[in-house]
């Protein structure tokens, strides 16, 4: 697949620097540090400003600096160190900057520069030592043509440096005023070790690998913890290669995953000295009179298979070696007194992927680890707006695993980013091929997840194989509720939980409420699939039914209870809700029990604002709905299919009307109320104002006996609508703002908003534009503030057409577009409202044939869907019209509505987009 390339490549040279030794200067000098540092940088700027370049970031005390040519690099560094030297710095005991030279091919985005040659630089400035500048041997094979005068260049050979698989040949520049003594480079080569290299640097671990060398001072024992993938190894690497220079005796790597009994540990530690082991004496005991003197950083990687031989050799260590440190990784801490085990976070994901840019994308380091191992399977890979959102949606998919990503990235080379994104689904067979040089277990997802699933008891495996039921998060007494069973005890499901936390397979989530839980996407996919090879079918009905009793819960606390609070005790659970539905609504699944569980649901759709997903859900139950169905099952599902959120068509009082005869049966007076109300709703939309008072009275007169709930805010609020289409300012402003007392008193941010809205809606229709407008608009802000997409629609709607009629065309037609895509995202709510507002608009601008085209549509829209227009929508109308037929400019208007009424949803959506280019 072609590689994406919408960002600038240049060939650069650079110039980084840095302080050595700053942090302990800053600790001894605070003061002084200040000043200093302040004439430091005046200095570095004006060496870099004065020869050509121009610096692009600096970190600390840390400069970063471009140059078109190498030629003025290597003068800049001369200068910066002459001017440095000079300075002297007396007050904190000097100053000693190194610096590095490197050049290459890079990309430019945003001010800034991407690509391998600065992590190159990056590792040559490592190295060096204060007061010395380092170059590269392609800025040596540059400068070959033209040497800067007074300067010659040292050749120190070549070294490793951490994370590049080359070695790098490193020359030293010489001149008058510089210092040229200097100890061995701080190279891979220079201290005892046997670290393998890193082929590719670590992306997005930068605060990580500081915290771990920081805690490596504070504890000699650090144990890294984190699920399979996460990429506990490369950080012990790279932190191994960071600090070389503090161990004089070295750093060493025991690679533990290949062994299979526990005397190999020690054994294993002891052949990396070159210990001999003797029959009969534990290899610890030779290793840690080894060791004994010895001033070491030692790695144990992959220790939870052999967790319990692994603490004893670190114990022993810890005890008879005061100067040796250990670093090792596992699922879960060895419990040695003295460690402190550091859970390894995931890869930063963006929060969401819809509209997201290249620029917003690439501030996260999944992200960043995606496009730089894309770009080295397909030799380019750049991020561009139109991938931005692909890309970002597989890291979220992948839960920012380091394995996950390097797997899937190379998979562009077979697959465009949307279709890898389709196939994820099957994530278990897609990401394979992983690093033949790589452990077995490393190579696949799968086998990564395999081999932590086998180092489990038979009761671990059994509640990981059920907790995979869970689509989301979970807490503790939903795990009870799906975990019950042989071979789980009644009362073991905490403690296994416990166990799988320790083990990084579960990871708990700890907020200002109860604590909760979740496993990885694809811990739960590989958990899912061992589910279904079991006999244990009966745990999605488990989860079922705990369900059901959480949401009847819901729904009897829903009335009383502040939307903010209620929503934060239930919405967590919306995707255990999706998939437990996604089973139980299925011939095959429980559909009965499903039933039960979506007429307790509606409210949670309601008041997230997830309409379309709503209606299907409810549409699909209704489809399932048979003689044995309870009473108070079908009223709840017909109430839900009643209700419109924008007093929608007349073809859902029928359901109302059955929820009605249902609810009376069963008495559920909050429940008919509420029907009673969505009754007067769809009536008063017609006009039909007999029908809907009979329906809102009595529904006012039930839910009043019922006391101050959400419900009775409802219906002053649609009565309040009823009397507006009544004409009857005055009754529609009295019950609106009893309903905007109340629902504020109830904490019911939602019904706030509506009534906020309808408040505008009722000065408009009393001929008060002004405060229409007003009101509207402030409406819209509040709905924002509460992320309430419904009543934002309204009120931006609602405010579009307020504008386009008060003849402030600009603002209206922005706030028309606003509310046209608003309407789109929400399942095409008032959908002909929107298109005849920017027909409007289109008529403004004198494009009368676009205008009398969408206005056709509309026109057709409506019909098919049995809508009426009233209020504002009628106002709107009528000007569109006058518009289109008032005047000799137009002919074949008649004609040209015709052809939009033919138009396809597609046709009209790219007519309103083309008027708003």
């Amino acid at each position: 697949m072609p590689s994406t390339d919408h960002h600038r490549h240049a060939m650069l040279a650079f110039l980084f620097t840095d302080v050595e030794g700053s942090t302990a200067l800053w600790e001894r000098h605070p003061q002084a540090m200040q000043a200093a540092l302040a004439r430091h940088d005046a200095l570095m700027r004006r060496a870099v400003a004065d020869h050509d370049g121009h610096v692009f970031k600096t970190v600390g005390d840390a400069f970063y600096a471009a140059f078109p040519g190498a030629h003025g690099a290597v003068l800049a560094a001369l200068a910066a160190q002459r001017a440095l030297a000079a300075d002297g710095f007396a007050e904190v005991g000097g100053l000693k900057v190194r610096m590095a030279l490197h050049a290459g091919e890079v990309e430019a985005r945003d001010g800034d520069y991407f690509g391998r040659p600065l992590n190159r630089i990056a590792r040559l400035v490592s190295t060096a030592h204060g007061g010395q500048v380092v170059v590269s041997s392609l800025v040596v094979e540059l400068l070959s043509h033209e040497p800067p005068r007074g300067a010659s260049l040292q050749d120190l050979g070549p070294h490793r440096l951490r994370d590049l698989a080359a070695p790098e040949r490193i020359y030293q520049l010489l001149g008058p005023g510089l210092a040229s003594d200097f100890p061995p480079l701080r190279s891979l080569d220079a201290v005892p070790n046997n670290l393998p290299r890193l082929l590719n640097p670590l992306i997005g671990r930068e605060r990580d690998t500081a915290d771990i060398e920081a805690l490596l001072i504070e504890h000699r024992l650090v144990t890294l913890v984190g699920a399979g993938g996460i990429g506990k190894t490369s950080l012990s690497l790279q932190v191994g290669a960071d600090l070389l220079g503090r161990f004089p005796d070295g750093v060493w790597l025991a690679e533990l995953a290949p062994l299979a009994k526990a005397e190999l540990v020690g054994e294993t530690v002891a052949a990396l000295f070159g210990l001999p082991v003797q029959q009969g004496r534990p290899a610890t005991d030779a290793i840690a009179a080894f060791l004994q003197r010895k001033c070491l950083l030692l790695i144990l990687d992959n220790c939870e298979h052999l967790i319990e031989a692994t603490a004893r050799v670190a114990d022993t260590l810890l005890m008879a070696c005061s100067a040796v440190s250990l670093l090792a990784t596992s699922r879960e801490a060895l419990a040695v007194r003295g460690e402190h085990a550091h859970h390894i976070r995931l890869l930063d994901v963006p929060t969401r992927s819809g509209g997201i840019t290249a620029a917003q994308a690439i501030e996260h380091s999944a992200v960043r680890l995606f496009v730089e191992r894309a770009g080295l399977a397909l030799g380019r890979f750049s991020l561009d707006d139109e991938t931005a959102p692909v890309v970002a949606e597989i890291c979220r998919r992948l839960d920012g695993i380091p394995l996950a990503i390097e797997l899937a990235a190379p998979r562009l080379k077979m697959l465009k980013p949307v279709d890898l994104l389709a196939r994820l689904d099957d994530r278990l067979r897609l990401l394979t091929g992983g690093s033949r040089t790589a452990l077995p277990r490393q190579q696949t997802l799968r086998a990564l997840i395999e081999w932590s699933y086998a180092l489990l008891s038979e009761a671990e495996q059994a509640l990981l194989r059920r907790l995979g039921v869970f689509g989301g998060s979970f807490a503790l007494d939903a795990v009870a509720a799906v975990a019950a069973g042989h071979p789980i005890g009644e009362w073991e499901s905490f403690d296994l939980l416990a166990n799988l936390v320790d083990k990084s397979l579960v990871m708990p989530l700890v907020g200002e409420g109860e604590t909760r839980y979740r496993m990885l996407e694809t811990t739960r996919a590989f958990a899912l699939e061992k589910l279904a090879g079991s006999d244990e079918a009966d745990v999605a009905g488990r989860l079922c039914q705990h369900m059901v009793r959480e949401f009847e819960q819901a729904e009897r606390a829903w009335p009383i209870v502040p939307t903010a609070i209620w929503l934060a005790t239930y919405e967590p659970d919306l995707d255990n809700l999706r998939a437990v539905l996604g089973w139980a609504l299925r011939r095959d699944g429980n559909p009965a029990l499903g039933l039960e569980l979506v007429g307790h649901t509606d409210w949670l759709w309601r008041e997230l604002s997830l309409l379309p997903e709503r209606r299907r859900w409810f549409e699909l139950a209704a489809t399932l709905i048979d003689s044995a169905t309870p009473p108070a099952v079908e009223g709840r599902i017909h109430l839900a299919l009643g209700w419109s959120a924008y007093f929608g068509d007349r073809s859902r009082l029928p359901h109302n009307l059955r929820a009605i005869e249902l609810l009376r049966l069963v008495g559920e007076p909050h429940l008919l109320g509420q029907a009673l109300s969505q009754a007067g709703q769809s009536s008063s939309r017609y006009r039909d104002v007999a029908e809907a008072k009979c329906y809102l009275d009595e529904a006012h007169d039930i839910l009043r006996s019922q006391g101050r709930t959400k419900f009775l805010a409802n219906v002053l609020l649609y009565m309040a609508i009823s009397c507006k289409h009544a004409g009857d300012e005055v009754a529609a402003r009295t019950f609106a703002e009893e309903a905007l007392s109340l629902a504020q008193a109830l904490g019911d941010a939602y019904a706030q908003d509506a009534c906020e809205a309808q408040l505008a809606s009722i000065a408009f229709e009393g001929g008060n534009m002004a405060e229409a407008i007003t009101r509207a608009a402030e409406a819209v802000e509040t709905c924002r503030r509460h992320g309430n997409l419904r009543s934002e629609f309204v009120a931006l709607q609602w405010l579009a057409g307020f504008l386009l009629l008060d003849e402030q065309p600009e603002v209206g037609s922005a706030k028309a577009q606003e509310a046209f895509e608003l309407a789109r995202a929400l399942g095409n709510v008032n959908f002909p409202d929107s298109i005849d507002q920017l027909a409007l608009v289109a008529a403004s601008r004198s494009d009368l044939d676009r205008a009398a085209r969408l206005a056709g549509y509309a026109d057709a829209y409506a019909e098919r869907h049995g809508i009426s227009r009233y209020g504002i929508a009628l106002a709107i109308r009528a000007k569109l019209l006058k518009r289109l037929g008032g005047g000799p400019i137009f002919k074949g208007c008649e004609i040209l509505m015709a052809e939009g009424a033919a138009w396809s949803e597609c046709q009209a959506v790219r007519a309103v987009q083309e008027i708003s280019r």
